[in-house]
Order: structure tokens, then C-alpha cells, then sequence
């Protein structure tokens, strides 16, 4: 099964073209809200994604969880209501920052449950591209504001006004893939579209660009500002 289906089903990108442009090794955040359960022998226990790539991902591991290299077993990602269970191989164990962990390498079974995969490093990949843009490239046109940009990944974009005599937050558009995030003071919820077009998202649509909004911003590189970083993340917590 795929996570998105109504937001990325037009993807004109082919499978292995994606794989290696998500080759890297990614850092995932403490608040991804991807749940990993992970099984081997016959031992079931939930751990917590370090980081993830196309072939794999690192867990840090109960204190009374052990395991070996070389161990044969089963990972199941859940995100919502749904879930993806993989093969998986244990490549390494060690320790991360004073905690157990071990590397895994993923097993895909099918094309599907390889795309489905992807569609959990992506967000991490995007938020871990972004990067703070010079001051004197950014254009500011909103009169009281000031625009702070970062770019990522084309198309991926987050710009931030804030009250040029407060510094505080006060509006913010956030685009992720074609998909656009939006939020200014004194709105009661997040306004969700499709860049370049004033047509409305399905219910459907509008769910998956909430996830995939949910997956992105736990992941957001140090390079944005932290207060920026905690508003967005205290937004994703109020949802």
C-alpha cells in the first residue's frame, strides 16, 4: 500500500531515479510521526527511527532488547491508520549518542511497497534540504514585514514574515512538492492548496498534504531559525 495516494499519484518520476536521489543517510527528528515496530526471532518491540535512507534505517533499541548481526526479522512503519511491514536485515549494532542502536537494510518485495517507503524519506530529505537564503536575494514587498526565506530542494520553499519591529511570526508558506501550507496571525487553521492554481483540494488530498506536512516539520535542518522551527512544530502538535 502507499501512504499518498491522491497527492503524489501523478508522480512522472521513475523508481530508481528516486532511489538515488535519495541515497543519502537522513536524520530523522524526535517528533516523526512515523511508529516502528520491529521483530526479530521472537522478539516484538517498538524503537524509534534515527534516521533513514532508501535502503535502510537506524533504531535506537530498548536497554533489554538485544540483538546480532546478521539477525533476519520483520520492521512494520505505521502513520495513521496505515502500516508497512518490510524484511529486514540487521547490519550493524552500535551505539548512538549513549543509546543502543542498530542499522538496518530493508528488503522490498515488491515495487509498491518500495515506493511506499520512499514516500517517508522524502519529507525527511526535503526538510533537511533547506537552506537560509541571503537577506539582500529575498524581495520585500509586504510593508511592516520582513520575509525570511529558505530554499530546499526545487520546488521545496519556507518563507516566514515576521513584524519588522517585534520579530515575532506572522505569517508563513510553506511548499512542499506543488502543495502549499499557509498560515497567518488571527487564522484559526492551516490553509492547504496547490501551487499555481486557485483550485480546491478533495478531503482526501487535503488529509495527505497534512501528513506530509506532519512528516516534514519534525525534520527541519538547524540552518532555520529555532524559533521558526518550534512555532511550526508547536503548530503541527495543536493539529
Amino acid at each position: 500500500m502507499l501512504f499518498f495516494k491522491r497527492i503524489f499519484a501523478n508522480e512522472s518520476e521513475v523508481l530508481a531515479k528516486k532511489e538515488q536521489r535519495l541515497s543519502s543517510r537522513y536524520a530523522v527528528g524526535e517528533h516523526y510521526p512515523v511508529q516502528a515496530m520491529l521483530r526479530l526471532d521472537a522478539q516484538r518491540r517498538e524503537v524509534r527511527l534515527l534516521d533513514v535512507s532508501c535502503g535502510g534505517a537506524s533504531v535506537a533499541l530498548p536497554e533489554n532488547h538485544t540483538v546480532r548481526r546478521g539477525q533476519s526479522g520483520q520492521i512494520t512503519l505505521s502513520l495513521g491508520d496505515d502500516s508497512l511491514t518490510l524484511p529486514c536485515r540487521v547490519a550493524n549494532v552500535r551505539q548512538v549518542r549513549q543509546e543502543p542502536a542498530c542499522g538496518l537494510e530493508f528488503e522490498f518485495p515488491d515495487a509498491t511497497r518500495q515506493e511506499a517507503y520512499l514516500q517517508l524519506v522524502e519529507p525527511v530529505a526535503l526538510a533537511t534540504s533547506l537552506a537560509f537564503v541571503n537577506p539582500a536575494k529575498v524581495e520585500q514587498a509586504v510593508p511592516g514585514l520582513k520575509l525570511e526565506q529558505y530554499d530546499g530542494t526545487p520546488p521545496t520553499r519556507l518563507r516566514v514574515w515576521r513584524n519588522t519591529t517585534t520579530r515575532e511570526i506572522a505569517a508563513f508558506e510553506f511548499q512542499l512538492a506543488e502543495y502549499l501550507v499557509r498560515w497567518s496571525a488571527g487564522m484559526e487553521q492551516l490553509e492547504l492548496g496547490r501551487a499555481g492554481t486557485s483550485r480546491s483540494l478533495t478531503e482526501a488530498q487535503r488529509h495527505e498534504v497534512i501528513w506530509l506536512f506532519y512528516l516534514t516539520v519534525p525534520n527541519l535542518d538547524k540552518g532555520v531559525a529555532p524559533d521558526v522551527r518550534d512555532f511550526l512544530g508547536k503548530l503541527v502538535a495543536q493539529e
